[in-house]
């Protein structure tokens, strides 16, 4: 959850590290991230989603953010 401590930069280190461990799984093929943002505490949510999603990776990853 976003939140006014918790912004961009803490939420892509984590996602980062989430995305690391599950790409070791041999069996996840696909990571759904979701963040909820109740109060639009989010910076820059597109660039964070830019930021994470390659297109050749494994797994795939899929980012949501809600509200935008």
């Amino acid at each position: 959850m976003a939140s006014e401590n918790v912004k961009d930069k803490d939420i892509g280190k984590q996602l980062i590290k989430d995305i690391a461990k599950y790409s070791a799984h041999p069996d996840c093929e696909t990571l759904y991230c979701f963040i909820y943002d109740p109060n639009h505490n989010q910076i820059n949510p597109t660039g964070l989603i830019k930021d994470l999603i390659k297109e050749d990776q494994t797994p795939k990853v899929n980012i949501i953010i809600n509200p935008i």
